[in-house]
Formats: structure tokens, sequence, C-alpha cells
């Protein structure tokens, strides 16, 4: 028998035949394929490239790590992505103070979770599901909303706090390479060779200056008020132009307050 003797609805069976027995297998290899396509915040968070942790095998020997978090402040809808090491390989829980989140991506070593209207600015604790293994990240995440009044402006090699309380504490979480030009309160020691300076805000308006300012070894900054972490919104403005002299940085007779 040719082609030519088969019928239409023969050749149209023959062909469906073929298609899924093509098809099973095809179907098959992609199941078993882990898949390597991460949501937007991990290949490209907030419009800037940033590159994942190198992936490891999972060791639950081994305690789970957070190496990074490079955006650690936002609003509701910002992705957020944690780096770091053993998470596990399936989803775990993630808390922001006192509010889980559910993930939006998981694997051994990063993690992605959007911010929702629920969460206030806290600490990010990571737990992973096959021993319920924590770990709390060193800094803390900023959440804020269009009613937040405190700013964080970051300008050359200066970092300008705007309508804090008098008496709140700032602190800057930084690369050891970073040094400070402004006298610290207290500077310790952190883990990943980290380091972290505290300041008592004294002005309305103060200023925190450092000799060597790099914004990819700036970690984390948060201010405290009264035990309370309090959210403030992150900017880049030209402090100079607002602050003229920098002889009457932080100095407390200097009130002049900048809109």
């Amino acid at each position: 028998m040719t082609l030519n003797d088969l019928s239409y609805k023969q050749l149209t069976g023959t062909a469906l035949i073929l298609s899924v027995g093509v098809a099973i297998p095809i179907f098959s290899y992609l199941a078993k394929e882990q898949t390597q396509s991460l949501t937007s915040a991990s290949t490209k968070s907030r419009e800037q490239d940033v590159a994942l942790e190198q992936a490891t095998n999972f060791d639950s020997a081994k305690s789970p790590v957070i190496s990074d978090v490079p955006f650690w402040y936002g609003k509701s809808g910002d992705e957020v992505l944690v780096m770091g090491d053993q998470f596990g390989e399936s989803e775990g829980q993630i808390f922001v103070g006192k509010t889980q989140v559910l993930p939006t991506y998981w694997d051994n070593n990063n993690i992605q979770f959007v911010l929702n209207n629920n969460m206030k600015s806290g600490d990010l604790i990571i737990t992973r599901a096959i021993d319920q293994k924590s770990v709390k990240w060193l800094g803390v995440l900023d959440i804020y909303r269009n009613i937040t009044k405190e700013v964080v402006d970051i300008e050359n090699n200066l970092i300008s706090f705007s309508n804090f309380a008098v008496n709140s504490t700032i602190f800057i979480i930084t690369d050891p390479t970073l040094i400070s030009n402004t006298t610290a309160n207290n500077v310790s020691n952190l883990q990943g060779n980290l380091k972290q300076y505290s300041y008592n805000i004294t002005t309305p308006k103060y200023i925190v200056e450092f000799a060597n300012l790099n914004l990819d070894n700036l970690h984390n900054i948060y201010v405290v008020n009264n035990g309370e972490i309090v959210p403030f919104k992150l900017g880049l403005k030209t402090i100079e132009s607002q602050i003229g002299n920098i002889d009457e940085l932080n100095n407390p007779n200097y009130l002049k307050i900048v809109e």
C-alpha cells in the first residue's frame, strides 16, 4: 500500500499517532529538567543587573546562611532577592518582622518574594523546610509607604537623614573598606567581614560623611527610635546644594531644614 492509497482520515490518524509518539519523550525530558528561568528579580531586580549566588548542593549538616540582600528597601509591590547558601531544595518560610510572606522563587542559594501592604520594616528570617533551621539577616528590611516623611539621601560621600526624631539611632552596615569621617558612637564587627557604624541623631537634618563611599559596599541602613524601626524613603539628591557649608554639619545650633 502506498501513500496514494490512504484516505484523508487514514493520513490524519497516522500523523496524529506519530506526533504523540514524538511529543511524549520530549515532555518527559523537559519534566525531568530543572527550570533555569528565574523570575525578574532574580535576573534583573530594580532595573539593575544582579549576579546570583552560585549554585551549591544542599547539605543538611550545614546551616542556612544569608550572604546578601541587594535591595533591602522598598514599597509594596517591590521584589526582594535574598542570596545565600543552604536554604534547602523545597520552599520554607519567610518572615519580615512578624509577617509571613510566600516566596515567588526558591532554590538552595536564591530566594525571591514581593513586599506587600501588611508588612512593616523589620528583621528578615528564613526557615528551611526540611529541618526548620532558621537564619536571621544581619540588617533589616526597610518598607516605606507614600506617607513616609523620613528621607535618606545619598550623594558622593554624604548620607543625609531628614525628618527623623532627635535621639534616634542610625545603623549603617558596610564593607570594612569604607571609612567614616563622621565620628560614630560605636563601631562593631559583623559576620561576613562586615562592620556596623552607629550614630545618634542630634539635629533635624543629620549628615554622615564617608571618605570613600561606594554604594556597592553599602549593605544596609536603618534608623531606630524608642526600639522601633523607622521606615524611610531612600533618595539620591545633590546634598551639597542643600546644606551649603559642610562645617555646619551636625552642629546642634544649625537648625536649617531643607524641604
